[in-house]
């Protein structure tokens, strides 16, 4: 597959992604809403309209591994120290409307692990964006809410706290 087979266009009147700048590969029937690099460059990743994770070799552009989700996925995040010759570390963080935060092995799209954050009355919040802090930290933002996780610890964030004027 060559990069001439991918191409570019703005869907117009798609309520999906109005005015977007879509790339997808000339079969593609769905819009492409974000792309990352592997912290490595040895993959491309991409979000697609359907709720598909998609990961492609860089090297040949073939489709490494194609992760559905139950809904819409909100936002992922490469963990930063990520390279392909350590298995262990081919992993990102992937927060889906209506789920716990997960953490996602790139190679066979299974979760390694999940994250999950309530408010103060027992409310699940759902994370809207994500980050690696260092080594072993994970960020999420949530709607009037961030929480800090400890990426070898399931379940609860080590701190929650409320952003003030949301």
């Amino acid at each position: 597959m060559s990069y001439k087979q991918y191409y570019a266009y703005t869907t117009d009147g798609d309520s999906r992604c109005p005015q977007m700048n879509c790339i997808a590969h000339a079969s593609q029937t769905d819009c492409v809403r974000s792309l990352q690099w592997s912290p490595d460059g040895t993959f491309i990743s991409s979000i697609t309209d359907t709720n598909v994770l998609q990961i492609h070799s860089t090297t040949n552009l073939t489709l490494h591994q194609s992760i559905p989700h139950p809904s819409t996925l909100n936002a992922y995040a490469w963990y930063p120290y990520m390279t392909s010759a350590d298995p262990a570390t081919c992993c990102l963080a992937t927060c889906v409307r209506d789920q716990p935060l997960h953490l996602r092995d790139s190679n066979t799209g299974m979760v390694r692990a999940s994250y999950s954050a309530c408010t103060p009355h027992d409310e699940i919040l759902t994370p809207r964006a994500v980050a690696f802090s260092g080594y072993t930290g994970l960020l999420a933002g949530y709607s009037g809410w961030t929480a800090n996780f400890d990426v070898h610890r399931q379940g609860a964030p080590s701190i929650m706290e409320k952003v003030p004027g949301i």
